[in-house]
Formats: structure tokens, sequence, C-alpha cells
């Protein structure tokens, strides 16, 4: 019944998509700022390398991180469109495939100069149809094998008397986030993203100890390790 319910209310959204007018890019995110992050994984979306380097990532997580509405992904999809003949020759499906590689749960659409960027929108009204009846019986913590920001974050805040120092030892309630995020970072890429989320909240969380960030798992009796991360450290390594 679900199925049917899913597949009639796309249908819907694609009947009003065609009779309107097409969708115009005007996302948030500047092109310079795409087109230069972009510039940084040519060697790989021109299949000169079998993997992007930490500084490509990098960029690829600050454009994933901006994106945040389905605008603003048509505008990064137009960028990359409108950059095309200044990059030479590229891969469509290396660039669909930069996030993942990257360990980012967000993808890039594959395109090329033939790419409607604009379709996208339809595409993007029928996922969150989909996330709407789906969240209805399943926790929203988790997309896929990764750790939602929201929850990492929210759990690290918990432990903030053990990480600045101010506590000789992390509490219960910490110790229970940590578990938490560390059953669901099984593999590399949730690795990767717990790194991420915490290294992109460190200006909010003031003064912190990157050795104890490291030293959590073990101090609540975990077998995990984190990173010592920092402003400076590199979750792509």
């Amino acid at each position: 019944m679900a199925r049917l319910v899913v597949l009639g209310l796309f249908a819907m959204v694609v009947a009003i998509i065609s009779t309107s007018r097409p969708a115009v890019a005007v996302g948030s995110i500047p092109c310079s700022l795409v087109n230069s992050k972009l510039l940084t994984c040519v060697p790989y979306i021109a299949n000169k390398t079998d993997k992007p380097t930490s500084v490509c990532c990098e960029g690829v997580q600050e454009i994933s991180n901006l994106a945040k509405s389905n605008a603003d992904l048509i505008a990064v999809c137009s960028c990359i469109k409108a950059d095309l003949p200044n990059l030479g020759h590229t891969t469509p499906a290396r660039i669909a495939g930069l996030p993942k590689k990257c360990g980012i749960k967000k993808a890039f659409p594959p395109v090329d100069s033939n790419y409607d960027c604009n379709k996208l929108m339809v595409f993007g009204l029928f996922a969150l149809i989909l996330v709407a009846i789906i969240s209805t019986s399943m926790p929203a913590v988790v997309v896929g094998n990764h750790v939602a920001c929201s929850l990492i974050k929210s759990q690290m805040r918990i432990c903030m008397p053990y990480i600045n120092g101010r506590a000789d030892k992390p509490d219960s309630r910490c110790c229970e986030g940590i578990q938490k995020i560390c059953s669901f970072s099984n593999s590399k890429g949730g690795q990767t993203r717990v790194c991420v989320c915490i290294k992109s909240d460190l200006p909010s969380l003031g003064y912190t100890i990157p050795a104890r960030i490291a030293d959590i798992p073990k101090r609540c009796g975990v077998n995990r390790y984190f990173p010592p991360v920092s402003p400076y450290y590199n979750c792509f390594k």
C-alpha cells in the first residue's frame, strides 16, 4: 500500500513539474566557490588518478555542507556544467561519484554538456515525499551507514566537560552517546563522517583537547578509535 502511495505521489510531482516552467538555478552557492573546489578534483574526474586527493575531498565536503536545498543542488549542477569547457576531458560518472569516494553521503549529478540540471527538481521533490513517508516508521538519526551530523554534534556537546579538561572522566550520559555513535559508524565512510562532523562543530565547542576527543571511546569502554580532531586535522587520510 505504501508503495502505491509513493508511486502515486511521484506521478503527481512529475505531472506538476512537466506543466510548469523549468526551474531556474537560484541557489545561494556562488559558482566561483564550486568551480575553484572542483578544479582541485580534475585529476580524479579526468581519470588520471584512482582516488580524489584530501584537498579535493575537503572542497567537496564544503560544497556538500552548503548545498542544503534542492535549489542549491541545481545551482551546483549548473555551475559544474558551465565550467566543463575549462576543465577539459571529464567523466560524468566520476563527477557523480566524488562525494561517495570522499566518504560523504550525498550525490552529485553525472554532469555533461547535455545534462539538464533542472530535472533535479523532480527527484528532489520525490525524495522529500519518500523521506516523509519513511520517517514515520524509522529513526531519523541514521542515513544509510552514516550517522547524522546532528546526532554526533549533540552527543559530543554532552561530553564537553571531559573534552575541554574540566572533568577527569566522561560521565554516563556522554558514554551512552559515544556508544550510540560507534555502533553506527562501523565503516571507513562512517568513521570519516564522524571526524568531519566533529571538525565542523569545533568553532561552536570552544576550547577542546584533541587527545581527549581521541580518548573518549576508550574511556567509555568502547572498542573504537576516534581521531584527535583539531581545526587542522585531515579527516580523509
